[in-house]
C-alpha cells in the first residue's frame, strides 16, 4: 500500500481549501472519480468541519482516518506545487537580467503572461499568482537586513513563503510601486496606490500602501477579488443557533451591529451576506466603503476618497440625509 504521501490529493481540494485551514485541522482532501470526495483526517476534533469543506467544494465528503504526522507530510507535499513555479523563478534570477526588466513595467498585468516578461516582472506576478491562489488577504514585502521576506496573510495568519536575495530589493519595490503608479523617487515619505491585474478572467483590485524603515521601504498590498461570488448567511459556517441569533438582529429596526475580527476573518463577507438579506423592496438601504468590494444589486454604495476629501465622517453625514433604513459603514 502506498504512503499517504504519495496518493494523488483532489486538485479541487488544494484550489479552494487554504494551506492554513488544511493544517490547522489536519485535513486534506484526496483525487478520487467516485460520488464523495474521500478526505484524510488526522484529527477527530474537526470531524464537525466536514460540512464546511462539503460546501466549499460542493460535494459529499468521506472521512478517512489518519495519524496527524502523515496527513500533515501530505499536505505539505501536495500544496508545495503551488509555489514551485515561483520558487524556480528565484533560483535563476540575478541582478543585471533583473534591472533590464524596469524598460518595459506596464500597470495593468495578467498574472497568467508570464512567458515573455522580464524576470523581475515574472516575479512579482508570480508571488501575486501565489497569494491569489492561496486565497491570501495581504501581501507582506518586508526588508530585513539581509534578505527580503514576503509574507502572505491567510486565514488571518501571518506566514513566511518567500525569502528573495536583498540586492534585488529594489528592483522589486519599484515593480511594486509601478504596478500602482507610486513615485519610485521618493522613498523617505508613505504612500498608497491602486492598481487592478488580471488572473485569466478575474480581476483583482490592489490597495498598497508603502512605509519606510530601518532596512528600506516595506510594501503591504491588499488582494480583492471582484470576481469572487457572494456568499449567503447559511453558507458562512455558522451552526443553526447562531445563524438564528444573527438573523433575529439583523432584522430588528433599530441599534447597530459591530462585526470584528482580524483581517481576512471574513467581515465583509459576513456584511455583504446580511445586507442581502435585509435588502427589500421596502427598504432603503446605503452603505460608506473603502473600497467597494462588491456591487450589490438595489443598494446604494458610496466609495470613499479621503484625497477629494469624501471622508467616513463627511460621507456619514450625508448618508444621514438621504432617508436610510440601513447604513452598512465599512
Amino acid at each position: 500500500m502506498p504512503s499517504l504521501e504519495s496518493l494523488p490529493p483532489s486538485a479541487a481540494f488544494i484550489e479552494h481549501i487554504p494551506i492554513s485551514f488544511a493544517r490547522r485541522h489536519c485535513m486534506l482532501g484526496l483525487a478520487d472519480d467516485g460520488h464523495a470526495l474521500p478526505v484524510l483526517l488526522g484529527a477527530p476534533d474537526s470531524w464537525r468541519l466536514l460540512d464546511v469543506v462539503s460546501r466549499f467544494l460542493r460535494r459529499p465528503v468521506k472521512p478517512i482516518l489518519a495519524r496527524p504526522a502523515h496527513v500533515h507530510a501530505a499536505i505539505n507535499a501536495a500544496y508545495q506545487e503551488r509555489q514551485g513555479q515561483t520558487q524556480r523563478l528565484l533560483d535563476t534570477l540575478d541582478r543585471e537580467s533583473v534591472l533590464s526588466a524596469l524598460e518595459q513595467l506596464s500597470s495593468h498585468e495578467d498574472l497568467l503572461d508570464t512567458e515573455n516578461r522580464a524576470p523581475v516582472v515574472q516575479l512579482v506576478n508570480l508571488i501575486l499568482f501565489d497569494a491569489i491562489k492561496a486565497r491570501a488577504s495581504d501581501v507582506h514585502v518586508q526588508p530585513r537586513e539581509d534578505e527580503v521576506v514576503v509574507r502572505f496573510r491567510i486565514d488571518g495568519v501571518l506566514f513566511d513563503t518567500f525569502h528573495l536575495p536583498k540586492i534585488l530589493q529594489e528592483e522589486i519595490l519599484s515593480r511594486i510601486k509601478i504596478i500602482g503608479r507610486m513615485n519610485i523617487a521618493e522613498k523617505r515619505l508613505p504612500q498608497d496606490g491602486r492598481a487592478t491585474v488580471e488572473m485569466g478572467d478575474r480581476l483583482i483590485d490592489l490597495r498598497i500602501a508603502s512605509l519606510p524603515s530601518s532596512h528600506g521601504e516595506r510594501i503591504v498590498l491588499r488582494l480583492l477579488d471582484k470576481s469572487a461570488r457572494l456568499y449567503t448567511l447559511d453558507e458562512l459556517g455558522m451552526d443553526s443557533a447562531r445563524l438564528d441569533v444573527f438573523r433575529r438582529l439583523i432584522c430588528l429596526e433599530h441599534g447597530m451591529i459591530l462585526v470584528t475580527g482580524p483581517t481576512g476573518s471574513g467581515k465583509s463577507t459576513t456584511l455583504y451576506a446580511a445586507l442581502q438579506a435585509i435588502n427589500t423592496i421596502d427598504r432603503n438601504v446605503l452603505t460608506l466603503e473603502d473600497p467597494i468590494e462588491y456591487q450589490l444589486e438595489g443598494v446604494s454604495q458610496t466609495q470613499v476618497n479621503e484625497k477629494k476629501g469624501l471622508t467616513f465622517a463627511k460621507g456619514l453625514r450625508n448618508v444621514l440625509r438621504q432617508d436610510p433604513d440601513i447604513i452598512m459603514v465599512g
